[in-house]
């Protein structure tokens, strides 16, 4: 512990992997169309599935990446394979006050979910993404070394 302190690591053990990807996102240097696409798959795949987790917790847990990969190969919306779940229609741009809101109401245009794998290139990304905010992390110290250096 006190090596860690001399380090300037320990007041930060408890940042999580949110904290890492707000503080990377002020100081990325993105043009906007890169930035609006990275931001959509930090909101739907890294925040819901790492964005609570310590980093210091990914240090050690490198497996929890194969594991995303595996699982957004298998289905784009991260299901688990849970079944009965629906895919609600788009939400669209010309729809009725309180369409699609708190009183959504199912119609012909809402299905049963059907699995479909992300494409590669879009796992690429989110690798891209996380690769370049832990390199952050570690240049500021937050980890010792990236979970995610290379290629996936």
């Amino acid at each position: 512990m006190i090596e860690r302190i001399a380090q300037g690591r320990e007041p930060l053990n408890k940042a999580t992997v949110d904290d890492l990807i707000e503080r990377w996102l002020t100081v990325a240097e993105l043009e906007l169309s890169t930035r609006v696409s990275y931001e959509g798959y930090i909101e739907r795949v890294i925040r819901p599935v790492l964005g609570k987790m310590r980093l210091r917790e990914l240090e050690i847990r490198v497996d929890i990446f194969d594991v995303l990969y595996a699982e957004l190969r298998r289905c784009r919306k991260l299901c688990d394979g849970k079944q009965g779940l629906v895919d609600h229609r788009p939400l669209g741009r010309a729809r009725k006050p309180g369409e699609d809101g708190p009183g959504h109401r199912c119609d012909e245009r809402c299905r049963l979910h059907v699995c479909k794998p992300l494409e590669p290139a879009s796992i690429r990304q989110i690798h891209a993404i996380l690769r370049r905010a832990f390199n952050f992390a570690v240049k500021c110290r937050w980890m010792s070394e990236n979970p995610r250096p290379g290629r996936f």
